[in-house]
């Protein structure tokens, strides 16, 4: 069939909103109309679809967690949310989340037997009117906002106008009616689905198709909205026979797509967020959804392009061209050949346009009605079309952990959806499992998109197939692997500031009486950094205080310990005279200060060991390293000797130290930006040297440990942002003979978990607070 030429707004394919279509002219001809086709002899609905999983409570929808997710809608497409409905991207997403969250929420309830009355959306907050006092409660424990009376009367009679590569809903389609004289008509696409055969269909307006079209169902190339010089294009497909109906309460129908020649996206035209190409942006389809009075909608078609409105009535029967036809109305611009496209709620498919007030312009108090997907009634595209299914642009499951991650097992594996709501699942298919053998676990994903399954019991390397679905036909897969690590035992030694923390590591490490106890700064570190190895060489606690005070608690436990001696590490500045006194009255006191902190750490070594094998050098200008090789180096009688990372050679005092001590070999810790190449070289002409150093803090306390630990049953953990936990409880963990590690403050990094794993351990003790580790650390919550 040859192309025939659009002349004019409307004159060849346009589709009347209800009035009769307007013909093309034959040459030389004026325009003629003709009459609209006859309605198809109404018959008995057919049943209701089944109810789709329905949540039962209101959510959170704080704009921030849609951040993400605004981020990818297009630009005009939050354009024209700004200009039509005043709302940002954010706030426009946890609104649709929100009304599609309620429309499910009020199913819920009045399946449940809660006589509700009305119910409406403004903004994220969910208002329902119940029949009587007895539903309040039910009502009000799904979150919602509660009123006992009787529903507002909706229009009984609306008399309204029925509303006349990739293949994106709300575009034009159309055929002709007259082959001869080129007449035809002009609808546009409601959305893209499939059959039971996941054959490609799209829906749209019933009345679109009326009588028999003399020619396939063709696309119709615009350049923009109501193109005067649009054309028919290339052949789509034809009407599913016995599929249009209008009247009746319906007004929908199916078009097979055929042609090869066309890509049925899950996804509607944005038309540039106004009146641009239909190809120049467009939505993704993320799922459907019910109406809600008060919720902001928008549409897309062929004639007006993208408006948006807010819901005014639900399922109300309407006049259409004295049809009856169930219409959700709103107050969003719609036009002649707009018929059957798109109307949305975020990015929820929500109905077929099917009418409106307006005929070719917009206005005030525009009306625009629209046939709905799913309802409470039985007058709806999923009753109407059993046989179809939704197209969704479901996105690929995104796991928390990175792909390779080591994680404790039992626990969850999480992540996210975007876009993924309570019509999402997530099934999780470990090991190779195949779909005919079913997921070892599916779960619901959340309105903010977030899914949670169990993770696999059994500890060691395990591959995943993670599979995000909606209906039976939308899928998006991930696959990775994992490896599960048997989860400790966990306690936590803590107290109501450092210096009590101190006295509790200090009583789990020694119960009974202690020789010897160190005292160090817990104000400031770099005089402490060498005494937790010394500690444990003298065979004592290492316990902190304020530079000018002797805390009670720190007195109260010297006290229980009943030392002989008490070693002072640090200059006046460090701990005052005043403070050196109050210590005497327990013990011997003997201070160890040196001009600046080198020499304190070479002081603290001389004193606590007469020989090593191995000598630990740290950087004294941070702390997370040194405290990272304080108790592998007091596990095996070993000192930490300061340095200052940034020189270029080995200075006479450290050497000579070394050489005294009789060290076989020098471990250098953290990397060479904590102790330079030139150093670990000068050093290097001492004794061996082998460096420890990871990419942070955490993995330098992995790479320490891997070093001095084949094996161990418990382990510690501090914090790698604050010091004095992790100094007492560093020559805590070397008296116990175990490794500590340096943790953030929220989560157990990666390289500690593969280590619980590594070394078998089945006990775990967190040092300090929630302040300083959180309850995410003791519960063994995973860093991503």
């Amino acid at each position: 069939m040859g192309t025939a030429n659009v002349a004019a707004v409307s004159a060849i394919v346009a589709l009347g909103i209800g009035g009769p279509a307007i013909a093309a002219p034959a040459p030389g001809a004026a325009a003629s109309s003709v009459r609209q086709a006859a309605d198809p002899a109404p018959s008995a609905p057919p049943a209701a679809a089944p109810p789709a999983a329905t949540p039962k409570k209101m959510g959170e929808y704080a704009p921030e967690q849609f951040t993400a997710a605004a981020e990818e809608l297009p630009a005009d497409l939050t354009d024209a949310v700004a200009r039509d409905l005043g709302l940002t991207p954010e706030q426009y997403l946890s609104d649709a989340a929100a009304a599609t969250d309620a429309a499910g929420v009020v199913t819920s309830l009045k399946r449940d037997g809660v006589d509700v009355v009305a119910s409406r959306i403004d903004g994220t907050e969910l208002h329902v009117t119940v029949a009587s006092q007895a539903d309040v409660a039910p009502a009000e424990a799904s979150g919602a906002t509660v009123t006992v009376g009787t529903a507002a009367p909706a229009p009984s009679e609306l008399t309204l106008n029925a509303a006349a590569s990739p293949l994106l809903g709300g575009t034009a389609w159309g055929y002709l009616t007259n082959a001869t004289t080129g007449e035809g008509e002009r609808c546009s696409i409601g959305f893209n689905g499939t059959n039971a055969a996941n054959q490609p269909q799209f829906v749209t307006a019933g009345h679109c198709v009326q009588g028999t079209p003399q020619s396939s169902i063709m696309q119709i190339v615009q350049s923009r909205p109501s193109d005067p010089a649009a054309q028919f294009g290339a052949s789509i497909g034809a009407p599913l026979a016995g599929s249009f109906r209008f009247g009746g309460g319906f007004d929908s129908g199916i078009v097979s797509v055929t042609s090869t020649g066309f890509a049925p996206q899950a996804a509607i035209s944005t038309w540039g967020g106004a009146q641009g190409a239909p190809t120049a942006s467009s939505l993704a389809i993320k799922g459907d959804t019910t109406a809600v009075v008060g919720a902001a909608m928008c549409k897309s078609g062929s004639s007006s392009g993208w408006t948006c409105g807010k819901i005014l009535y639900v399922d109300d029967l309407v006049n259409v061209d004295d049809q009856q036809v169930n219409e959700i109305i709103s107050d969003a611009c719609v036009l002649k050949g707009d018929s059957g496209g798109s109307a949305v709620v975020g990015a929820y498919a929500l109905g077929v346009t099917s009418a409106s007030s307006q005929s070719t312009t917009c206005g005030s108090g525009q009306l625009g009605a629209f046939f709905p997907l799913r309802s409470a009634t039985a007058n709806s595209v999923a009753a109407q079309q059993p046989g179809w299914k939704l197209s969704v642009a479901v996105a690929a499951p995104v796991p928390t952990v990175h792909n390779g991650s080591t994680v404790f097992t039992p626990g969850s594996f999480t992540g996210s959806v975007a876009g993924g709501n309570a019509q999402t699942t997530v099934s999780v298919y470990y090991d190779g499992r195949t779909d005919a053998a079913g997921a070892n676990a599916t779960a619901t994903v959340s309105s903010a998109g977030a899914w949670s399954v169990p993770l696999p019991t059994t500890p060691g390397a395990h591959t995943y197939r993670l599979v995000s679905r909606w209906g039976t036909t939308s899928t998006a897969t991930t696959t990775g692997s994992i490896r599960t690590v048997a989860k400790p035992a966990v306690a936590r030694l803590s107290g109501s500031d450092r210096f009590d923390t101190a006295v509790q590591i200090s009583k789990a490490g020694f119960p009974g009486t202690a020789a010897t106890v160190v005292v160090a700064s817990g104000v400031d570190f770099p005089d402490a950094l060498s005494a937790a190895p010394a500690a444990v060489k003298l065979g004592g606690p290492l316990l902190l205080t304020m530079p000018g005070a002797l805390p009670a608690s720190i007195a109260a436990e010297i006290a229980r310990l009943k030392p002989k001696n008490i070693v002072v590490v640090g200059g006046v500045n460090a701990v005052s005279p005043a403070v050196a006194t109050a210590l005497g009255r327990y013990g011997k006191v003997t201070r160890l200060a040196g001009g600046d902190r080198y020499e304190t750490s070479r002081l603290v070594t001389s004193y606590a060991f007469g020989s090593a094998k191995r000598v630990y050098i740290a950087t004294g200008t941070s702390f997370p390293d040194a405290l990272s090789a304080g108790a592998a180096a007091g596990s095996f009688a070993n000192p930490v000797v300061l340095m200052p990372g940034y020189a270029t050679g080995v200075d006479a005092g450290t050497s000579a130290l070394i050489t005294k001590l009789g060290a076989t070999s020098i471990a250098v810790v953290g990397g060479p930006v904590s102790v330079s190449t030139a150093l670990a070289a000068s050093l290097g002409r001492i004794a061996p040297v082998t460096r420890l150093g990871g990419s942070d803090r955490f993995e330098t306390a992995q790479v320490v440990n891997t070093n001095a630990f084949a094996t161990d049953s418990a382990l510690f953990v501090a914090s790698g942002v604050t010091f004095p936990d992790a100094l007492a409880g560093s020559a805590l963990a070397g008296a116990k003979g175990a490794p500590l590690y340096v943790v953030p403050n929220g989560c157990v990094a990666q390289s500690t978990v593969a280590e619980v794993g590594r070394l078998g351990a089945s006990a775990m003790t967190v040092l300090g607070g929630t302040s300083a580790l959180s309850s995410g650390i003791s519960s063994l919550s995973v860093c991503p």
